[in-house]
């Protein structure tokens, strides 16, 4: 661990809330316990990230308006049934879960976290989460899930408006 991680681990450390994450030392283990026993490790074969995947996107398509529209390497559109045998979407299932458990593998490298967070998650996906483990949105689980996932989300976007800003003054 370089000593940038140090210093971004160091508040997580003494159990206050960590500068990247917002998450608190014992929010993070709670998001890593949670992985471990909904996907079985850390550590995932890829028959389980894939049925993780498969469940996230296939929920995502029923409870997000539009989310059919941005897939257009397979057809979204079809029975559950169909997208289910298609092996674009499986794949697709298979990075989705793989993704995910990289960010909860990475929670206490910040560095690296953040530059695996390239893409932003729904808002919705806490209520995922939520019917997934059968637990309330306000259960401490799935708040910290939101919280983990909005601070992700808010970085991407900031760091895409910076991106945006600095091809402008490029292209100046």
């Amino acid at each position: 661990m370089d000593r940038m991680e140090e210093m971004i681990n160091e508040p997580a450390q003494r159990n206050s809330v960590c500068v990247f994450t917002n998450l608190t030392a014992s929010e993070k283990e709670m998001l890593k316990e949670c992985w471990r026993s909904v996907v079985g490790q850390l550590i995932v074969d890829d028959q389980k990230v894939e049925d993780f995947g498969k469940l996230l996107l296939l929920w995502l398509l029923d409870n997000v308006p539009n989310a059919k529209k941005p897939f257009k390497k397979f057809d979204a559109n079809v029975t559950k049934a169909s997208l289910t045998k298609n092996p674009v979407f499986l794949n697709h299932c298979r990075m989705v879960g793989m993704y995910l458990g990289q960010m909860v593998e990475l929670l206490d490298k910040p560095v690296e976290l953040e530059m695996l967070t390239h893409q932003p998650f729904q808002e919705k996906f806490p209520r995922f989460m939520s019917e997934t483990l059968q637990k309330p949105l306000d259960d401490p689980l799935i708040k910290a899930w939101d919280k983990f996932l909005m601070v992700l989300t808010g970085k991407v976007k900031k760091s895409e408006k910076m991106i945006a800003k600095s091809q402008k003054c490029a292209m100046c």
